[in-house]
């Protein structure tokens, strides 16, 4: 018996071997409905199909995006349900949260920063465990936590809209330092482009 269960893993693990090969050499591809479930094809037969990039081992990459790119257009129609949620539940427009999204990750759910930020709102491992994100790489939960960590940084600064954008980049205790944006030319550059994003996007709504 202990013999025919080692046998069937090997059969199993060569199986998914060569599944992983084959994928590799076709090709995978992933897109996000609007429930938040994401789903994989080798054989893209919906327009909302995007390549996905694997190692190989068949691991799924995690992609480093280039940060602040006003002019990369994004389609975020397919994460719209899973925003106007976080919105609702965080009482925040969400003409932000599209803003923020697209500051941070340009709407890519594997973004990984080199300073470790990881999916759509670019969640620090910390910030993600406080909100009570499991896994940073699933849309629903990231927005849902990006948003509460946003939420969070307004009710600190007391309303102030732009030291809450500013603190979602750099920290509070920065912004709080400085009782304003820090002199960071990141945190500069990150709240000049959300309020531009944030206006764009309200005239879309």
């Amino acid at each position: 018996m202990k013999r025919c269960i080692r046998i069937a893993a090997l059969v199993f693990v060569f199986s998914t071997s060569c599944f992983i090969a084959n994928s590799e050499a076709r090709g995978i591809y992933s897109f996000v409905d609007e429930r938040g479930v994401t789903h994989f094809t080798n054989v893209p037969n919906d327009p909302r199909y995007r390549p996905v990039a694997l190692s190989r081992g068949g691991a799924f990459l995690t992609q480093r995006y280039s940060n602040y790119n006003l002019s990369k257009k994004i389609d975020l129609r397919q994460l719209e349900s899973i925003i106007y949620k976080a919105a609702n539940y965080c009482e925040l427009d969400p003409a932000l949260l599209k803003a923020v999204i697209h500051a941070e990750s340009g709407g890519n759910i594997y973004a990984r920063s080199p300073k470790g930020a990881m999916g759509l709102m670019q969640l620090m491992p910390d910030t993600a465990w406080d909100m009570n994100v499991k896994n940073p790489y699933n849309p629903h939960e990231n927005i849902i936590g990006g948003a509460k960590y946003l939420k969070l940084m307004y009710e600190r600064f007391s309303g102030d809209w732009i030291k809450a954008i500013a603190a979602y980049n750099a920290g509070p205790e920065h912004v709080e330092k400085a009782n304003g944006i820090p002199p960071f030319q990141e945190t500069q550059d990150y709240v000049k482009k959300v309020t531009s994003l944030w206006k764009t996007y309200s005239k879309m709504l």
